[in-house]
Parts: C-alpha cells; sequence; structure tokens
C-alpha cells in the first residue's frame, strides 16, 4: 500500500502455555514501526505463525507486565506477552 511505511525494526514478543507450543517457541520477533497498537502486532504475528490465530482473540496482551487492549501502543522497547486462556486445576 502506497502509505504504508516499512518495517525496519522487529520487536520480541514472550509467548506463555498454549502460544508457545502451538509456536514451537517461547520467543519470536515480529516487524514494528513506531505508533503500532498491540492489534497490529497480533495481526502480524498470527501471520508469521499461523497455528496462533485460534487461541489470538480470547488470549491477553500485556506491555511491560500489564494487561492491555488491542488499542494499547507499543513501544520499541516495551516487553510483549501472549498469554492464553489456561485450565487445570
Amino acid at each position: 500500500m502506497p502509505n504504508e511505511k516499512p518495517h525496519t525494526a522487529q520487536i520480541e514478543i514472550r509467548l506463555f502455555a498454549s502460544a508457545a507450543d502451538k509456536a514451537g517457541r517461547r520467543i519470536v520477533h515480529v516487524p514494528w514501526q513506531a505508533g503500532d497498537t498491540i492489534g497490529e502486532v497480533a495481526n502480524r504475528l498470527c501471520s508469521q505463525i499461523p497455528a496462533i490465530a485460534p487461541i489470538i482473540n480470547s488470549s491477553r496482551w500485556a506491555i511491560d507486565m500489564k494487561f492491555v487492549s488491542y488499542k494499547a501502543i507499543v513501544d520499541f522497547d516495551a516487553e510483549v506477552a501472549l498469554i492464553p486462556p489456561v485450565s487445570g486445576g
């Protein structure tokens, strides 16, 4: 798209529980640009690792150890985590 800026950096996302299982690793890197929201990062993550897509809407996102909405802005140096629902007893 003509108005879209190229991605020049990547951010690290920590994956937990079934998200890590589906990705086959606990840390992934996705393209990032200034002003990105968690929603945009989530879309890129699902494009990069399609197996995560089925759990993305029921998962929680955290930035710097605080739960956030899809509208939250992701700073380059932020600690980002995807935490899927867990069950157990």
